[in-house]
């Protein structure tokens, strides 16, 4: 059974939903806040899990050398096209993150819009942050953002009409020891209904922490891509991993410690 971030149909089903024109400007706009955090020297970018290229499209505006990494071959094919429109030509690769990794080559690697947690296994998500470290220069960083586990604990059920007349129903419930939200999609056109599963793993700012830490990432943790404290009413988890300038005998170890869930 195909999983649902890899299925095409998923993605063109709900492209209007979650890469409206107000998230590419709400994008443009975060990318000023991204660098920042990252700070230091940000010339070459990974953008993991790039989508349409809301993100990696700004950043190579700004003159980043940008690597952006997708799963979804119909995606990436949206990211290329919007980077014509826009002028700029980053480097599009089709890939799943938990293979990609190119070593000691990026400054700066991004994982956004809560592109963190898709796998069932919680060895897959360290296989992506051991990729993340190992891609990363010494004294590189890894900026993670994701809906943190309390606010995803307190959503319910939605309803939205979507611009071309279609309406999206999503169903949630968050399963297995609050460490997995649960997702129906009903995409509903005319006499059409689409079903889709969407499971997604949960972190708190403490466990997304101690998963980073287990790789070698010296983490900070923030509530927001402005960098606001985190706390208890915080919109956004955003994780900020450094990999030491100097690596230790622990964070040259190959293998990373399971996430705590």
């Amino acid at each position: 059974m195909t999983a649902w971030y890899e299925d095409d149909d998923f993605w063109r089903d709900t492209y209007q939903l979650m890469f409206s024109d107000e998230a590419f400007r709400r994008a443009a706009e975060d990318v000023d806040q991204i660098m920042s955090l990252a700070s230091g020297d940000a010339h070459r970018v990974l953008d993991l899990c790039c989508g349409p290229g809301r993100h990696a499209i700004p950043l190579a505006r700004k003159g980043c050398a940008l690597t952006a990494v997708d799963s979804s071959a119909w995606l990436l094919d949206r990211a290329r096209e919007n980077a014509r429109a826009a002028g700029v030509s980053p480097e599009f690769v089709h890939a799943d993150m938990r293979s990609f990794v190119r070593a000691n080559e990026f400054d700066v690697v991004l994982n956004l819009h809560n592109s963190f947690g898709y796998f069932d296994a919680r060895s897959d998500d360290a296989r992506v942050l051991s990729n993340v470290f190992e891609s990363l220069r010494p004294g590189g960083t890894a900026v993670i953002d994701v809906n943190p586990k309390e606010l995803q604990g307190r959503r319910g059920d939605r309803v939205v009409d979507l611009p071309d007349g279609a309406t999206c129903v999503q169903r949630v419930q968050v399963v297995d020891e609050w460490s997995t939200l649960v997702s129906e999609w009903l995409m509903i056109r005319g006499a059409s209904v689409r079903r889709y599963r969407v499971t997604h793993r949960l972190y708190s700012a403490f466990e997304l922490r101690t998963a980073m830490e287990a790789t070698g990432f010296d983490v900070s943790v923030f509530g927001d891509l402005s960098g606001s404290p985190y706390g208890p009413q915080s919109t956004r988890l955003v994780a900020v991993g450094r990999k030491p300038d100097t690596l230790t005998a622990h964070a040259c170890h190959s293998g990373v410690a399971d996430p705590v869930v």
